[in-house]
């Protein structure tokens, strides 16, 4: 059990995701962060102020690379409380223009080692990449904070373009350490 959970975010101990501040207005793909590399692990943090807010981003990858992406919310409320209707989306536009939305059927929790924060993971993809720009849309449902980790190579300080913070302090969105969530 250990093993996958570590595995799922693709951290082992001493190593997390780089971090990333989706901003309030980087609503689409193309005004969000642009990773050049999706094989590099990041995690992109955001928040919906609204019912129906989005945020995007956009990523890179090459034909014999994999697509990893798992959509999470931290366990706490009032994001722990949020019916399965009200949790956010995910929507995935491959280069040879086909798209899937995911839509979250349950959550699991997962408690990063690294951090000691707590969350819930409400769904993944993981797939052979195509050679090409991906958009990643997430939709809100409900005012909630969320975190979107993508790739498998610890790398930080990686180069990304568009982004306006990135503060190694992801405590900011106030997630909880597994004690404290209950």
């Amino acid at each position: 059990m250990t093993i996958a959970q570590l595995g799922f975010l693709n951290v082992g101990l001493g190593y997390a995701h780089d971090p990333i501040f989706i901003e309030n207005t980087q609503v689409t793909p193309e005004d969000g962060p642009y990773l050049p590399d999706g094989n590099i692990s990041f995690a992109l943090y955001g928040t919906f102020e609204d019912e129906f807010d989005s945020r995007g981003f956009r990523s890179n990858l090459k034909a014999g690379n994999e697509l990893v992406l798992s959509l999470l919310i931290p366990n706490l409320v009032p994001e722990k409380l949020l019916t399965l209707d009200q949790l956010p989306t995910l929507t995935v536009d491959r280069p040879d223009k086909s798209s899937v939305e995911l839509i979250p059927e349950n959550r699991a929790v997962f408690d990063e080692p690294f951090t000691g924060t707590s969350y819930l993971k409400l769904l993944s993809i993981h797939e052979p990449a195509q050679n090409g720009v991906y958009l990643i849309t997430i939709k809100g449902n409900h005012q909630a904070r969320f975190t979107i980790s993508i790739g498998t190579i610890e790398l930080f300080g990686t180069p990304v373009e568009n982004v306006l913070n990135r503060s190694y302090d992801c405590h900011l969105y106030t997630y909880p350490s597994p004690r404290e969530r209950d």
